[in-house]
């Protein structure tokens, strides 16, 4: 009976939150603004035809994260009531952490289902494969590789010491934490990663040159979404260590430090002009022809 409520809950909440990053008027009339940030970051010139095809993204990337926001926090919320208080004592961390975590897997999924996909012979494609370094700087992904590292390890370390396997001078609330904190960091980058990778193995086709740039424009802002959702967990991972009691003075520190490290990478490499290449080439083309 009790489950049953808290699914309940759970679920109405999630709603909620769907509700409102669908229908409130500020997010619809404001979707546009990162296909806007991107085209400017990335130097890219978009006619009338790139423009209509990117509305139309704008409109599904807004819905499909607005999805994402529902289910992410009513499975954020759902754990955070089922969780022992006595480890994180607030039920908000994990609803907060399922949040953006949502919102970002939704919008980056719409990136591999465009709204006008190629219909008939496919006439255009990029010409040579491009990595993940055409689009994210490679301090990016050393962040990324390093917190799913820490995440990983802090698992492991934190269940050891729960398990009285090795001696580390920490309690069991303490362990748990280091647990929670580090699966949370861990499984965030870790997905970050997967679905980067599986944005890049789906090959930029179009029937013409437009349809091109636009879907390099849909790919680059759509790995950034899962760079965003790694750097939003790492302060929520670092808050499930701030207030332990009898914490030793490493674990907030240390979770602290990766929290600040990956926000410094991410604002020292906002400009950078082949963001989308495929998209910049193209345009810089058009531009001097």
């Amino acid at each position: 009976m009790k489950f049953t409520a808290l699914l309940v809950v759970a679920l109405v909440s999630g709603f909620g939150f769907f509700a409102a990053a669908r229908w409130i008027p500020y997010f619809d009339r404001t979707r546009m603004a990162p296909f806007d940030a991107m085209l400017t970051l990335a130097d890219v010139k978009a006619d009338e035809n790139v423009r209509a095809r990117l509305e139309a993204q704008a409109a599904r990337r807004h819905v499909w994260g607005a999805i994402g926001t529902g289910v992410g926090y009513s499975a954020g919320l759902m754990a955070s009531m089922l969780w022992d208080p006595t480890v994180v004592d607030d039920d908000g961390l994990l609803a907060l952490a399922g949040f953006f975590v949502g919102v970002a897997i939704g919008q980056s999924l719409s990136a591999l289902f465009p709204v006008n996909p190629p219909n008939g012979p496919v006439r255009v494609t990029a010409m040579q494969p491009h990595g993940m370094t055409d689009y994210l700087h490679r301090r990016e992904i050393a962040v990324e590789v390093s917190l799913a590292v820490l995440g990983w390890a802090s698992v492991v370390s934190g269940t050891l010491a729960s398990t009285n396997r090795v001696d580390v001078p920490v309690s069991d609330a303490t362990g748990l934490a280091l647990v929670l904190a580090g699966a949370l960091l861990g499984f965030v980058a870790t997905t970050t990663l997967v679905g980067q990778r599986w944005l890049l193995t789906t090959p930029l086709r179009a029937q013409d040159e437009d349809q091109l740039v636009a879907a390099d424009i849909v790919l680059a802002l759509g790995l950034r979404d899962l760079f965003g959702m790694t750097i939003s967990a790492t302060p929520l991972a670092a808050s499930t260590t701030w207030f332990l009691p009898d914490r030793a003075w490493w674990l907030p520190a240390t979770f602290t430090a990766a929290a600040l490290v990956s926000v410094g990478a991410a604002l020292g490499v906002r400009k950078r002009p082949n963001l989308a290449p495929v998209a910049h080439r193209l345009s810089a083309r058009s531009r001097t022809a």
